[in-house]
């Protein structure tokens, strides 16, 4: 799983470096949001990486069609269960994984595209910070902080990482629905530009920001025209 694959990533280099498989899984949601269907327990443990690189989204089995265009309401989240695992799936008391698991979801109110894109979002946040969401955190304690809204903030984990990844995962894990991507489809298009080099709509940026996102796009083009220079060089230079 993506989760194994983290745990076993010892810098943050190479976390980053399976950000290739967090963009795959986000385009299988969006092919699946495309159709009426939301998973609603998105986690890299439930995102298989195979021998050879390919991606694969498991465990629909919380997935709701949104066909009817009406999601019916779970009930708020309860502390008690089985379950005292907030990165498990608790069937019977929580629809979810709590780490990944947008505000609205914990609360019991109706879920839609845009919960996936918040759980996609932790996903992110996983991979860069190299542990879930509000790692540490008491089942109930967790209960009570999504129910209020409270995401933790990713930047103090951050360091060394390009502000435009953060801002990608900060933007999909937006308290409020309405301040997130509208869709899987925005919010894997914003990570595959971020992956091209090319400027990201979450992330606002400063004259400094923009030069160096603009000489990474253009770094196999300034290599190409170094040695056309190089080669008309070598050209003008007589032979000894």
């Amino acid at each position: 799983s993506l989760e194994q694959i983290i745990g076993n990533c010892k810098t943050t280099p190479q976390r980053l470096g399976l950000l290739a498989h967090g963009l795959a899984a986000a385009d299988a949601v969006a092919y699946a949001h495309v159709h009426g269907i939301i998973h609603r327990d998105l986690k890299p443990a439930n995102i298989l990486v195979g021998e050879h690189g390919e991606t694969l989204v498991i465990d629909w089995g919380l997935a709701k069609d949104l066909a009817g265009g009406i999601v019916e309401s779970v009930g708020p989240a309860s502390t008690s269960g089985a379950a005292s695992d907030s990165t498990l799936t608790d069937v019977g008391t929580i629809v979810g994984t709590l780490r990944y698991m947008p505000p609205e979801q914990a609360r019991g109110e109706a879920v839609d595209r845009r919960s996936d894109v918040f759980a996609l979002g932790a996903v992110l946040f996983h991979v860069i910070a190299g542990r879930p969401p509000h790692e540490g955190i008491s089942r109930a304690a967790l209960l009570a902080r999504l129910s209020d809204g409270e995401v933790e903030d990713l930047r103090p984990l951050a360091d060394g990482v390009p502000r435009a990844l953060v801002a990608i995962a900060q933007k999909a894990m937006a308290p409020d629905p309405a301040d997130r991507y509208a869709s899987a489809e925005a919010f894997a298009d914003d990570l595959r530009r971020f992956l091209a080099g090319r400027l990201v709509d979450a992330h606002r940026y400063q004259a400094g920001g923009l030069l160096r996102a603009w000489v990474r796009r253009h770094r196999a083009v300034r290599a190409g025209a170094a040695g056309a220079l190089l080669a008309r060089l070598a050209a003008a230079v007589p032979a000894l």
